[in-house]
């Protein structure tokens, strides 16, 4: 898996004090019985299901079009594609619903620390919408937000967010508790092949960088960036 590149200084210090998030209490929904994994095959078959469910087919495109449009300075489109994600979560298995009420808080705070920078003024109209509660203030789109406005790369900071984010739920399971070079080796082989799927999210980002938003999740333009 690729290390991020540069000097990751400032994701670490808006980001990574709270790598555990995830599991801060392990997702267990009413109804649906979801333990954290026990032993290596359980941890296998979560991190490829995060993986393939949630991180590459939801959470690196919402990360990717936050990323554009706080580029482009459009915080009305911030705030449609945080209530789109909102949307979309209704719509995904218990176990990642489950992470709603963390991603918000995670998203909040992090939120919080970028307010100093509200004379940016994607960061000034999202900050205002989720003060007045039009959006939530959502971790995906707040990691797209910081990575535009700190100017850093996309490529290496969803690399950073996938390693992240699987660290974390890794940390949260009996599994922490194994060696390092094993707890590395699993984590390794639960990003393997994530790097030719980032290849083919940033080809699709360069291809439609000149055209109207597409909602990243459904592939519909939303109607207020339909309306822009």
């Amino acid at each position: 898996m690729e290390a991020l590149a540069g000097n990751p200084k400032t994701l670490a210090t808006e980001w990574d004090g709270d790598t555990p998030w995830l599991l801060a209490d392990w997702p267990n929904p009413a109804g649906a019985d979801c333990p954290p994994p026990s032993n290596v095959g359980e941890w296998r078959a979560f991190s490829a299901a995060y993986r393939d469910e949630l991180l590459l087919a939801h959470e690196w495109p919402a990360i990717r079009e936050a990323h554009r449009l706080t580029l482009l300075g459009y915080g009305r489109e911030l705030v449609a594609l945080d209530q789109t994600w909102g949307r979309t979560q209704r719509g995904l298995a218990p176990v990642w619903r489950a992470l709603a009420a963390a991603g918000a808080r995670l998203g909040q705070q992090r939120l919080h620390r970028l307010r100093p920078l509200q004379a940016e003024r994607s960061v000034r109209r999202y900050v205002a919408a989720v003060d007045s509660a039009e959006a939530t203030g959502w971790h995906t789109v707040v990691f797209g937000l910081l990575l535009g406005v700190h100017s850093l790369p996309l490529r290496q900071g969803l690399l950073h967010y996938a390693q992240q984010s699987l660290g974390g739920f890794l940390q949260g399971t009996p599994l922490a508790k194994l060696d390092d070079c094993t707890r590395m080796a699993l984590l390794a082989e639960a990003t393997a092949g994530m790097v030719p799927r980032l290849n083919k999210l940033l080809a699709a980002e360069s291809i439609s960088s000149d055209r109207v938003s597409a909602d990243p999740i459904s592939g519909e333009i939303s109607g207020e960036m339909r309306a822009r």
